[in-house]
């Protein structure tokens, strides 16, 4: 994470614990395994990260959104996918689902994941006081509930919600890593957008 010209190192530990109260703020909000939860950002960011975890935690369903759409398209993948809160980097992107929000009766509210004037910020719905909470709702979740809808460019027409289940990521998972075993030397990593999209040296 990097705040400014500085870098800011988060652990794993942090990562979970920041993951933990946000989907503790999610459940005060009101929202409830089923609901989905749209994350949009021009940046990678492990605020994209914290935020999918969170969401995953409670049995929500994330709806990842393309930073560079219009808000009428942010209108129409809003409504198909019945989005009630929304999440978002910086830049444009809280002005456009604004613009899109008095048009899609579910969207409750949207969040800013940096401080700007007069825009929420998702740090204030962060909570520590439904953690045991989280934690019960996560170890009920079934293989087979939805995780996530990502929908499509939609280039020869309408965008397409692609439903994944949490098997489907963790098969997913489990592959890529046996794979990746066998084709990096043991010096490097590969990871992936949100936060990374390139080879580097560890």
């Amino acid at each position: 994470r990097r705040d400014g010209k500085d870098w800011k190192y988060l652990s794993t530990e942090d990562i979970v614990e920041q993951s933990l109260k946000m989907a503790a703020g999610l459940l005060e909000l009101g929202v409830q395994s089923g609901d989905k939860i749209a994350i949009a950002s021009y940046k990678n960011r492990p605020e994209w990260v914290i935020a999918d975890l969170a969401i995953q935690q409670i049995g929500a369903i994330s709806v990842p959104m393309y930073p560079t759409i219009s808000s009428r398209e942010y209108e129409y993948i809003l409504n198909d996918a019945t989005v009630k809160y929304a999440f978002v980097g910086s830049g444009d992107l809280y002005d456009k689902l604004s613009t899109a929000q008095p048009a899609v009766p579910s969207l409750k509210g949207i969040y800013t994941f940096d401080v700007q004037e007069g825009k929420p910020f998702w740090e204030t719905i962060w909570n520590e006081d439904r953690i045991e909470e989280v934690k019960a709702i996560s170890e009920a979740i079934q293989p087979e509930e939805l995780v996530t809808i990502i929908y499509t460019s939609g280039t020869t027409g309408a965008p397409k919600g692609v439903m994944l289940t949490h098997s489907n990521i963790v098969f997913m998972t489990y592959v890529t890593t046996e794979h990746m075993t066998m084709l990096l030397p043991e010096e490097q990593v590969l990871s992936f957008l949100p936060l990374c999209h390139i080879f580097e040296r560890a």
